[in-house]
């Protein structure tokens, strides 16, 4: 029986054995090849082996994320395949131990991808001889960008160097670097290199460079390569001639030379004048965006021998439609003739020395007048004026050309339309940026007629141009001869709407706050800046919070904002430390372990850490560094910081483990003699003292107060060997040996020797002589205890012949006591495979034993649910969220059960039989529609012990998870259409459309394709097409209401009008108003019936009705009826003799009143008066010159009418003749309307006509004289038409139209 105990010994030994301690990382079993992977994401999948260094073992395997491969023994090499296609694997080779420890190592592994490298470069400003330039490097889709190392290279050298430091993010990002340099004119041209690597650190393998490369300069303004600004410049006139400027300048200048304000359309450094004709000066001027200079050649030309006319101007400039006049003269004395050859305004061959060309109302684009002149001799010279005829534009605007709005860093055309502009080539485009001027643009265009022209200016958009204004301005640079101010015309301003990726400014990188000071993010000097306006949304330990909400004294570190809009997002981190004053959490009344440190109690809590002073028995005391025996009692402690102070009052009461007065020893007795061991110890609290030995029948254990005895009556050699006082309290427990020797006898063989001093319990079995079957009954022999709680369990027999019985266990063991009944029991069960068996010895040697089943279990420390650090969720992905159960006992006994809402959605349970706490999770795989969003999961870890468990199964509960989807916005509950009254200023933001969306999109209403201000009540001129744009990181979509806008009638008339007759009804003072109003009309009171068309008694005073069904509106206006003049009499024929007075009337009926006026051949005596609205011709003794044709043309702004009155002279007809038609015999062409005349004719056929011959008798000729007269007249124009061919061949080409004298009749 004493080697069973002795076995069971070293068992106890071996279990008491530290098992975390058996594979410290220094000396780790485990060893991977390769011990790390460094590859591209998405290569093809790597085998790591995982070898350990012992032999026995219960098994290998890998853990691949939460998957768990399968366990391998009996085998110390094993195999893995990595897939590479995982940014955020995480692998781990594991060894087993037992059953209840394992070693694991990782394996640490980077996935990477080479990036993409962008560079722009932006010019910033331009100040003195240096250009500022901001170079930015974009690197696109690098992953991890804890590695990525930006280089930049000036030329060859590094002058920059920079890294990131996220250290979370394992997925490809993008990220940008940005150097702004300054470039001096000396440097000339500059070459910048950024250069993107992925650097692992040493030992670790080398990823080549990406670089891109750009080459700046400094920028100036043109310079000329000479120094003179203006140069003299002689040749001869009808000579060919090159003018030359050349300038230097950075960005290469453009030029433009103007010759006498005419843009001569050219742009390079040199400037061809063919046969020149006139002094000129040209002005050639090279310009940038930085400025211009000019420089001035004066043209000097010396005439030759030539014509010898004089144009007054020579040379003019004139508006489109504006009258013009040009006086040509000469000096020379042997002159035929002059004039002016033209499409319209030339004149007739006319005597020296002036002859002027006018046009009232020039309306010809490229007029071409010229003057000539024939002299005696039969020589002609011809010269022309230079006339510029000019049209200022009908427009002029500024458009993106629909590619608005503009995107950050990218290049947009801006485009300038001049709509109907002549002449073209005398046009200037200027740009403005604000205020500034960016661009100048002349035209090479040669048309003179109105033509439409662009400009166009390429700009690079910085975040800086949002909401610049652009504009530009169309001038005509008309020359010396133009008007004295250029005509010019300027766009209204277009604003720039720049879209640009979101980020935070005016942060601090720390503030301090006073918690009660009720301090919220939201007052942070931050300020989110983007185009779209971002969302802001606040981040501390990775969990989103309301950024308004106060912050407490559990609040400080660090925090971060995240600003997206559509553009991307930025990251902005504060550390802010909340303060607050001191105070006491802590308990009344502390039991501390002597030799603790004095701050392990009871601190205060503040921040500043508060200065924490003791107070004892009314005396500020020096700390102690360790608490002794004597210090407990009551203590005052003062806490102080700069918030406030704070005191707590407690009680200590100092505790010590158990200690002997006497040690160790040996105590030697003979047979026979009474023994008496005694064991005792100090100790707060008491301890409980217990003495292990191998009882006998003589021998006995008694309790006086805190004493405990062991009483041999006459001992025996069975009463020699070890005995153990044990003293224990919940601080601590001692042990104090006595080995009893017993002389006088042989002992037999007995081992002693020295024992741990750890040793905690002593029991002797033998496991092999052991049986079941015997009566042994336990009461309970199955039982479920809470770790840390008490037990109880009650071992009997109804055998006779049992010489003692007892309890084997590593705690709560009972000595060999006498049966029938003996109890384990154990006050506070703080084993997890507590293993104690009940044994009975019978009188002939012989053991049986029987073992409780015993499980403890431990509720969780904690349950939670986590996203892995996936979130937020995306729509229509898949997610494992993850349930974590942290130290839990017996894992094989749990079971969790997931929650979506109060739904439950999965149930696991789990099959290790570990019996220690261990640390359990589960995995509930989700797709996550919209509707997830802001849904909550939670998880439930329940312990199934069985109906020896408790009542109620113990379980814990994890706070909700709150799901957080993102997902692509839209727009809910739009109407399709919507009829609005104005005057109930309605609003988009008045729509019941509500935008949905994760992260909440911003929303921008847009009207005729522009952007809109959607708090903005709209009016009658807004009826139309509204599209919303609902935007966020995940996409975005539109939605469209078409609103109309009713208004009640309104008129917009004038009070006074004048209708001409016959015009339509409708044509005058229509109200406005939707629907469209009914109107009515009421003259003198009384409604009437609309007139399809005015008629002349319409006249009068009007009033007008008009309604809808949102109101009604009336106006009063005055009509007034105008119609063209209508005579009273027709055409007639008046004969009178010779020698009498005549009068001629003339009045016409019209509205407003007419201009009357007489067309007649002028005579000494004739005379016009004017009586009221009558005009009246009075001839005093009528002549044969007063004979012929009297017109009266009445006339006023609605239309005119004529009127003829015939006058025929009776009596003597040769001087009437004579001096209507002129001196035959003279060669000079008089003027004679013949088809006035003819027509007269035809129409007078019973007129006679009277024929006037040289001697100035008067004979009447009857009909067949028209016939003797006619054939007189053709002879005459035969001779006329003759005489001008021969005229034509001594001057040339030009038009010469003969008209009588009615020809200036204007009628």
């Amino acid at each position: 029986m004493l080697s069973v105990r002795m076995l069971s010994f070293f068992i106890l030994i071996f279990s008491l054995c530290d098992a975390d301690s058996i594979c410290p990382p220094e000396h780790n079993p485990l060893t991977l090849s390769p011990p790390e992977i460094i590859e591209e994401y998405g290569v093809n999948p790597v085998t790591v082996n995982c070898t350990t260094a012992l032999a026995e073992h219960k098994g290998l395997y890998f853990t691949v994320g939460n998957e768990t491969s399968r366990i391998i023994e009996e085998q110390m090499s094993i195999s893995q395949s990595v897939s590479l296609s995982d940014w955020n694997v995480t692998i781990k080779c594991k060894v087993k131990l037992n059953e209840s420890h394992e070693c694991s190592k990782d394996l640490q592994v980077i996935t990477f991808k080479n990036p993409e490298v962008v560079h722009s470069v932006q010019l910033v400003n331009v100040i003195g001889e240096e250009t500022q330039y901001r170079l930015q490097c974009d690197i696109i889709n690098v992953a991890p960008v804890q590695y990525v190392t930006v280089s930049w290279y000036k030329n060859s050298e590094k002058i920059q160097t920079e890294s990131f430091n996220d250290t979370t993010t394992k997925t490809p990002v993008n990220e940008s670097s940005i150097l702004r340099v300054n470039i001096s004119r000396e440097e000339n041209v500059v070459e910048f290199r950024c250069e993107a690597q992925l650097d692992f650190g040493p030992h670790r393998p080398k990823l080549p460079a990406i670089s891109k490369t750009h080459r700046v300069s400094a920028h100036y303004a043109p310079e000329l390569k000479t120094q003179n600004s203006a140069d003299d410049t002689y040749a001869l006139e009808g000579t060919d001639i090159i003018l030359s400027c050349e300038a230097v300048g950075n960005p290469l200048p453009v030029y433009n030379w103007i010759c006498d304000g005419k843009n001569m359309l050219e742009n390079t450094t040199s400037l061809s004048l063919p046969r020149v004709n006139g002094n000129k000066t040209c002005a050639c001027t090279a310009t940038n965006y930085l400025g211009n200079i000019t420089k001035t050649i004066h043209l000097h030309v010396e005439p030759t021998a030539g014509c010898s006319l004089t144009l007054t101007p020579s040379e003019t400039v004139v508006k489109f439609g504006d009258p013009v006049s040009i006086n040509c003269s000469t000096s020379v004395t042997d002159v035929d003739g002059m004039g002016w050859e033209a499409p319209f305004g030339g004149t007739g061959f006319e005597r020296p020395p002036v002859v002027t060309w006018r046009v009232e109302k020039l309306e010809e684009w490229s007029p071409s007048p010229f003057c000539y002149v024939t002299l005696v001799d039969g020589s002609q010279c011809t010269v022309n004026p230079v006339i510029t005829v000019y049209k200022t534009p009908d427009s002029v605007s500024v458009s993106d050309m629909g590619r608005g709005p503009m995107v950050e860093g990218r290049e947009y055309d801006l485009k300038c339309d001049v709509i109907s502009v002549a002449p073209v080539q005398n046009l200037t485009v200027t740009w403005y940026r604000g205020n500034e001027t960016v661009l100048t643009q002349m035209f090479n265009d040669s048309t003179m007629t109105p033509v439409n022209a662009s400009s166009t200016l390429r700009i690079s958009t910085p975040r800086d141009y949002n909401g610049l204004t652009f504009r530009c301005e169309a001038e005509l640079h008309l020359g010396p001869k133009g008007p004295k101010f250029s005509p010019n015309v300027t766009s209204p301003p277009y604003t720039a709407v720049v879209l640009y990726k979101p980020f935070m400014e005016s942060c601090p990188d720390h503030i301090t706050v006073v918690e009660n000071a009720a301090f919220s993010k939201s007052i942070l000097s931050c300020q989110a800046d983007g185009n779209p306006p971002p969302t802001v949304q606040w981040f501390y330990k990775e969990k989103l919070l309301n950024s308004s909400k106060p912050l407490t004294r559990t609040d400080s570190g660090k925090y971060t904002a995240i600003v997206e809009n559509s553009r991307g997002r930025s990251n902005t981190s504060v550390h802010i430390t909340v303060e607050f004053s001191p105070s006491f959490t802590c308990k009344e009344h502390y039991e501390i372990t002597v030799n603790d440190k004095h701050q392990s109690i009871c601190e205060p809590v503040g921040l500043p850490t508060p200065t924490l002073t003791w107070f004892k028995d009314g005396k500020q005391m020096v700390s102690p560094q360790l608490w002794k025996k004597n210090d407990s009692g009551k203590y005052l402690l003062n806490a102080h910081n700069t918030h406030g102070t704070a005191e707590h009052t407690l009680y200590l009461e100092i505790l010590y483990a158990p200690e002997f007065k006497e040690g160790n020893e040996s105590k030697e007795v003979l047979q026979g003699e009474n023994v008496t061991l005694s064991c005792s110890a100090d100790s707060n609290p008491p301890s409980n003292i217990t003495w292990i030995y191998t009882a006998a029948v003589n021998s006995n254990m008694t309790t006086e107060g805190r004493q405990k005895t062991v009483t041999i009556t006459r001992a025996t050699s069975t009463n020699a060997g070890y005995y153990i006082c044990v003293a224990e309290n919940k601080v601590g427990r001692n042990t104090r040996f006595i080995t009893l020797m017993i002389t006088g006898h042989f002992i037999g063989p007995f081992l002693v020797a020295p024992c741990p001093n750890w040793l905690t319990t002593v029991s002797f079995k033998d496991t092999n002589s052991l049986s079941s079957g015997f009566p042994l009954t336990l009461t309970p022999s199955e039982m479920v205890v809470r770790f840390g709680d008490p037990v109880l369990i009650n071992c009997s027999t109804s055998a006779t012949d049992v010489e003692g019985m007892g309890w084997e266990a590593p705690f709560g063991g009972t000595g060999f006591e006498r049966p029938p009944v003996v109890t384990w029991r154990v006050d506070k069960v703080e084993e997890w495979t507590p293993n104690p068996f009940c044994y009975v010895t019978l009188n002939d040697g012989s053991q049986y034993t029987v073992s409780p089943v015993i499980t403890v279990y431990k509720t969780p420390d904690s349950v939670s649910v986590s996203d892995m650090g996936h979130g937020p969720m995306v729509e229509g992905r898949e997610y494992d969220l993850k349930c974590d159960v942290i130290s839990v006992a017996p894992v094989q006994n749990l079971t969790v059960t997931w929650y979506r809402g109060n739904e439950t959605v999965l149930t696991q349970m789990f099959n290790d039989s570990t019996m220690t706490p261990v640390n359990a999770s589960s995995t509930l795989r989700i797709s996550t529609p919209r509707d997830y969003n802001g849904l909550t999961f939670r998880c439930e870890a329940e312990l199934h012990l069985g109906p020896k468990g408790p009542k109620f199964s113990p379980n814990v509960t994890s706070p909700p998870y709150t799901a957080v989807v993102l997902y692509k916005p839209f727009m809910e509950s739009c109407p399709d259409h919507i009829t609005v009254n104005e005057s109930a200023a309605f609003s988009i933001d008045m729509l019941s459309c509500q935008p949905d969306g994760n992260p909440f999109p911003i929303v921008q209403w847009f009207y005729e394709e522009k952007l809109i201000n959607s708090s903005k009540p709209l009016t009658r001129t807004n009826s139309g097409k509204y599209t919303a744009i609902v935007e966020n990181s995940r996409g975005r979509s539109n939605t469209s209401v078409h609103i109309t806008v009713e208004f009640s009638p309104s008129f917009t008339c004038k009070e006074h009008y004048e209708i001409t007759v016959n015009d339509k009804h409708q044509s005058i003072c229509e109200p406005v108003g939707l629907p469209t109003p009914t109107l009515t009309w009421f003259k003198d009171g009384k409604q009437m019936v609309s007139p399809q068309l005015w008629k002349k008694n319409d006249s009068g005073k009007y009033l007008l009705n008009a309604h809808n069904t949102h109101g009604t509106a009336e106006h009063t206006l005055y009509l007034e009826i105008l119609y063209s003049p209508e005579f009273k009499n027709g055409n007639e024929s008046k004969q009178v003799l010779q020698g009498e007075d005549v009068t001629l009337s003339c009045s016409a009926d019209s509205n407003p009143p007419s201009n009357i006026r007489w067309v007649y051949t002028p005579a000494l005596n004739s005379n016009v008066t004017t009586e009221g609205h009558q005009k009246i011709i009075t001839i005093t003794r009528a002549t044969s010159t007063n004979a012929g044709f009297y017109v009266c043309v009445a006339e006023n702004k609605v239309g005119r009418n004529t009127r003829f009155v015939t006058l025929m002279i009776t009596g003597m007809i040769t001087d009437s003749v004579q001096n209507s038609y002129g001196n035959v015999g003279s060669k000079k062409l008089l003027m004679f309307n013949f088809n006035n005349a003819w027509q007269h004719v035809l129409n007078r056929s019973h007129m006679l006509f009277y024929f006037v011959g040289l001697t100035g008798n008067t004979s009447k000729v009857l009909f067949p004289a028209i016939w003797a007269f006619l054939t007189l007249l053709i002879i005459g124009l035969t001779l006329l038409v003759v005489y001008f061919h021969n005229r034509q061949k001594k001057r040339g080409q030009y038009n010469f139209v003969p008209v009588c004298q009615m020809s200036n009749i204007a009628i």
